[in-house]
């Protein structure tokens, strides 16, 4: 049992002195001086124990103190020094963008569609790279993309090694034409290496993009001829009641008068007809369908015609307006409007026929063949005009007044007139009267006529 006890105390301490050489190279030769040592102690121990002695005796805890002294010698190892840093890296690149005018090129103004040549515009591009850090770096890359095209711009550098708040910047002219509503998009891409024991790659990108409006003017025009290919303006009065109604034909044209291709998104015209009394009616005619899809992009100087064929009355004084209103838009740019009118009123022929006849309404007699009469008490008489209204040209008209005038003339040649409205005596809804129409008869009977006396009726 003793033996055992020596034995693990050994392996023990062989195992502990492995772990500071230094540390147990000084004990040993402290422990030498002090006769062997923790070993030494143990089998002196040992030595000391004699035949039929009893084993020496040991609480539970002994070798637990043991060990526990044991660890407690080792030193402790020394606490870690903090990493140190590596290189700062930061680099960047920004884009900048203005025009040979100093405006942005965010900000660059819409040429007027009427100066096509304004729509090629240079500007300038300015790509800087600066050390933002705290080490020298070397740029190992500089490039810019727009539109899908890459360029390597490392080689416009002054130089490539950049110090710490060191900037570097290079520019490229381009000329770009703003009115096709073209989206310039450009990145820049930056890559550079810290200088040093540890080199470290920083990289960065900028991107600056802009859409200059598209400028967008059109214009539309009308232009009417009648069924002669006479201006409809122009047009002659019919003759005949059956040449009244004609068909005036409408030419439609929208042009582009603007730098830029349009899309025509709307198309209408408007006819309207407005009677003598001041009432209308309106028809709208979408004339965009009449365009085919595929035609519907109208580019600068093209133009577009669409015709309508309307029957227009030209005896029944009506008045024919029409309008058109077109919108169409540029790409990646506001839509721009334009309007047309045309009118027309074809003057309504007006042929009448009046006539004026007078008899005794006692005797029948027309008055111009009264005789004079005998007796003086048979010298006044009754007269009775008739009047009668009669449509002779191809147009219904509208009687608005009718005036008679009545004058006497005695023998001495003075004279008395009498002038009266007499459309009183026509009803209202009888007052038109067509050319197929019965006539229009208005009487009336002047009483005590003198025919002795010598005048003139």
């Amino acid at each position: 049992m003793l033996l055992w006890r020596a034995a693990t105390v050994i392996g023990v301490v062989t195992v502990l002195s492995a772990s500071s050489n230094v540390d147990a190279a000084d004990k040993q030769q402290k422990n030498k001086k002090k006769g062997g040592g923790l070993l030494g102690r143990v089998f002196r121990n040992l030595d000391n124990v004699k035949a039929g002695d009893e084993p020496l005796s040991e609480d539970e805890g002994y070798w637990e103190r043991f060990l526990q002294a044991t660890v407690d010698s080792i030193p402790s190892a020394s606490p870690s020094a903090p990493p140190t840093p590596g290189p700062q890296c930061d680099v960047t690149v920004e884009i900048a963008c203005q025009d040979d005018n100093g405006v942005e090129c965010q900000d660059i103004p819409q040429p007027e569609p009427e100066n096509p040549e304004d729509c090629d515009v240079d500007v300038v591009y300015e790509y800087c790279v600066s050390n933002s850090g705290g080490v020298p770096q070397r740029v190992t890359k500089l490039e810019r993309t727009r539109n899908g095209e890459t360029i390597d711009l490392i080689g416009l550098l002054g130089t490539t090694l950049l110090q710490p708040g060191d900037e570097e910047c290079v520019t490229e002219t381009e000329t770009i034409d703003v009115c096709q509503g073209t989206k310039f998009s450009t990145t820049a891409t930056v890559e550079s290496t810290t200088i040093g024991s540890s080199p470290k790659l920083c990289e960065d990108n900028d991107m600056y993009m802009f859409t200059p409006e598209a400028p967008c003017k059109t214009e539309v025009d009308i232009t009417c001829v009648d069924s002669n290919g006479v201006e409809c303006q122009d047009s002659p009065e019919p003759v005949d009641p059956e040449d009244c109604i004609e068909p005036f034909t409408y030419t439609f044209t929208v042009e582009n008068v603007g730098p830029t291709c349009m899309t025509l998104n709307t198309w209408t015209a408007t006819f309207i007809v407005e009677e003598p009394n001041g009432q209308s009616t309106a028809n709208v005619i979408d004339l965009l369908p009449k365009v085919p899809p595929n035609e519907r992009e109208i580019c600068p100087g093209e133009t577009f015609s669409v015709e309508e064929t309307v029957d227009t009355d030209k005896c029944s004084g009506l008045k024919y307006t029409t309008t058109t209103e077109v919108e169409a838009n540029p790409p990646n740019g506001n839509s721009c409007q334009a309007t047309d009118e045309y009118e027309v009123t074809p003057e309504a022929p007006c042929e009448t026929e009046t006539e004026i006849t007078c008899v005794n309404p006692e005797t029948g007699i027309e008055c111009d063949e009264i005789p004079v009469p005998e007796d003086p008490e048979d010298c006044e008489v009754p007269m009775k005009y008739t009047y009668t209204i009669e449509a002779t040209g191809p147009a219904c008209m509208t009687i608005n007044s009718f005036i008679r005038t009545y004058t006497i003339t005695g023998p001495d040649g003075q004279t008395t007139t009498q002038e009266d409205d007499l459309i009183g005596l026509i009803p209202v809804e009888d007052r038109e009267i067509c050319p197929d129409d019965e006539p229009i008869m208005v009487m009336e009977t002047f009483e005590d006529v003198d025919l002795c006396a010598g005048n003139t009726y």
